[in-house]
């Protein structure tokens, strides 16, 4: 069915124009499921208007969503785990330690950092620059470009914070040869395809690079613990996982400023498995009653 709009004045039944040819066709078309999409505060009255106009007062094959609920649809249709982000406070964290532990380096930002909101300045410009996806090369060039001595000052001090994340290891307890599969561009884990990230080696200088076509998924470790640290103060986290077989390492593609350690008991579905469920990697498989706890343990170092 090609893209239709529907246009008119205010109050000409553009709306009712919708319900009711949203109905005609579900009822014509039963075997099909449609979805029927409105603004995440509207979801319960359009719901409502359905089933009063509709003649059976019911229907089974039209599902209401709003623009949150169905990008779970989709992620469920493609076995697609959304990550957890880093919530506004822990960023606001990381660049408070980034800039307290430079703060002999900055020109500018030193004597602002205590200000009240400016962290949270700082932050809303990080977030524009992700989203936007200006690179730290974008950046450099823009900076050695200014003639304004402060303004220059300012951006090498965002610089240097934004830099600051590649000051970091990921560091195993043993020497490590791993590749690591790609993703297809359907978002499936493609076991055939892979790239070397460790070999006999016990360390991953962190780069923003290393992100750029998602996570580093490891599912042949000897190691079952592993660290994020500083590589020159050894301060960060230890994870212990000896209950997990796989290992996702994360930050988000456009220069994220924290990476995830992430213990996993499975991985989401992989290029070569079918649709059934017990078929995929790392699938643990309980008896009635049968409980099972899986535990793993981060240390501030």
């Amino acid at each position: 069915m090609a893209l239709q709009f529907i246009l008119g004045s205010a109050r000409s039944g553009k709306t009712d124009f919708i319900y009711d040819q949203m109905i005609k066709d579900s009822m014509e078309h039963e075997d099909e499921e449609f979805f029927f999409i409105v603004p995440d505060q509207s979801t319960l009255n359009a719901q409502k208007q359905l089933v009063t106009r509709h003649p059976r007062h019911g229907t089974f094959n039209i599902d209401v969503v709003g623009f949150f609920r169905l990008t779970y649809r989709v992620f469920e249709e493609l076995s697609y785990i959304p990550k957890d982000l880093l919530e506004d406070e822990g960023k606001s964290m990381v660049i408070r330690k980034i800039m307290e532990q430079h703060k002999e380096e900055l020109k500018v930002f030193a004597s602002s950092m205590k200000k009240q909101g400016f962290i949270d300045e700082l932050k809303s410009f990080f977030a524009e620059v992700y989203q936007y996806d200006v690179s730290m090369e974008d950046l450099k060039k823009i900076t050695d470009g200014m003639k304004e001595e402060g303004l220059r000052s300012k951006m090498e001090d965002i610089l240097l914070v934004m830099e600051n994340f590649e000051d970091y290891i990921v560091e195993f307890e043993q020497p490590e040869t791993a590749a690591c599969a790609q993703l297809t561009d359907d978002g499936l884990i493609n076991n055939n395809d892979r790239i070397p990230v460790l070999d006999h080696e016990t360390v991953i200088p962190v780069k923003h690079s290393l992100f750029y076509k998602d996570a580093l998924i490891f599912d042949q470790l000897k190691s079952r613990t592993v660290a994020l640290k500083h590589k020159e103060s050894g301060h960060g986290i230890l994870v212990t996982f000896p209950d997990f077989n796989y290992l996702g390492v994360w930050s988000s593609a456009n220069d994220g400023p924290f990476v995830a350690l992430e213990p996993w008991s499975g991985t989401s579905t992989c290029s070569d498995e079918d649709d059934v469920f017990e078929h995929k990697r790392g699938v643990r498989f309980l008896e009635p009653e049968e409980h099972e706890t899986l535990s793993f343990v981060i240390e501030i170092l």
